[in-house]
């Protein structure tokens, strides 16, 4: 019971941990091996020989979650900046309902803003 209940607190840290140095870092590769490093030299430390072999499925399931993550807010900021394209401004000036287009970014040729991170269109 016990070891059950640590390695579902090991594996929620690892998700919350893992999200967050990838939101620092934005490169899930160091992220893993960050995660990796530190749970395979608490595993060494303790002398826990299961927890070793876990620490590859640590590792793995810690990039897993930080490819996630990049592509969740990759995805997540194209469609906020896109959407902000074209859209459509209703003001109101004494009544009267007039509808101004809101051009920034317009002249980009589609790259929808700055790059942020996880991947780079060339």
């Amino acid at each position: 019971m016990n070891t059950l209940l640590i390695f579902f607190a090991i594996t929620f840290v690892v998700i919350v941990i893992s999200i967050a140095l990838q939101k620092i870092l934005k490169c899930p590769i160091l992220v893993a091996a960050i995660i990796f490093s530190i749970i395979l030299l608490v595993a060494i430390i303790l002398g826990n020989s299961i927890l070793t072999i876990a620490s590859i499925f640590f590792g793995i399931l810690s990039y897993i979650v930080a490819i996630l993550q990049c592509i969740f807010s990759k995805l997540l900021r194209n469609n906020n900046i896109c959407n902000n394209i074209n859209s459509v401004q209703t003001t109101s000036l004494e009544g009267d309902s007039t509808n101004v287009i809101n051009t920034t970014n317009m002249s980009r040729n589609n790259s929808c803003g700055s790059f942020y991170g996880c991947y780079r269109r060339r």
